[in-house]
């Protein structure tokens, strides 16, 4: 059905294990005691299309290869959409141990916790930006690209280091990275 939303809450954990696909519709998934992660070695798809897309835990933030890419990630052409992408942990870490790939500005926020970053490709949408932020430090471990979108790395109370011959390209716009530690 054009349009269904699915809204997922939890005290407990959450455990992705499959594809999350709603045809533009919002997806909200909450865990509010635990944590949210995707199934080992897992590579998924959620696709909101061009609606809001919202990963949200009190604790950790664990997923591996991850495609949030309007209307069929590798397929069709993207839906068009400025829908952000939060996925936004209050007391744990996020970690992307695998790379992501999207078409909409994208939000990560540990508020009292650490980001370790794969891969993340927005380059599929002319100035989806990347918002990351953290209260322990960031990790960058793989290249971080947009087209032309800005990249804001703020760790209020850590550094932000990232791993040898990676790159950070924003195109023709600002990279702002931004620390409480060494960068």
């Amino acid at each position: 059905r054009q349009g269904a939303t699915l809204q997922a809450q939890s005290k407990n954990a959450i455990k992705l294990n499959s594809d999350i696909l709603t045809n533009n519709g919002e997806i909200a998934i909450s865990s509010t005691d635990g944590a949210i992660t995707m199934a080992k070695d897992n590579n998924s798809a959620i696709d909101s299309g061009s609606a809001e897309l919202a990963l949200k835990a009190d604790g950790d933030i664990s997923l591996g290869s991850l495609c949030l890419i309007s209307g069929k990630c590798g397929g069709t052409t993207p839906e068009k959409t400025s829908k952000v992408a939060n996925i936004t942990s209050e007391n744990g870490n996020i970690t992307l141990a695998g790379d992501l790939l999207a078409d909409r500005p994208l939000l990560l926020t540990a508020n009292n916790g650490a980001l370790t970053l794969g891969g993340i490709d927005l380059s599929s949408r002319q100035g989806a930006t990347l918002q990351a932020q953290s209260k322990q430090g960031i990790k960058l471990n793989n290249d971080i690209l947009t087209n032309n979108g800005e990249i804001a790395n703020n760790s209020t109370g850590g550094a932000i280091t990232m791993a040898d011959n990676k790159i950070l390209s924003a195109g023709d716009h600002n990279i702002t990275l931004t620390a409480g530690g060494d960068v």
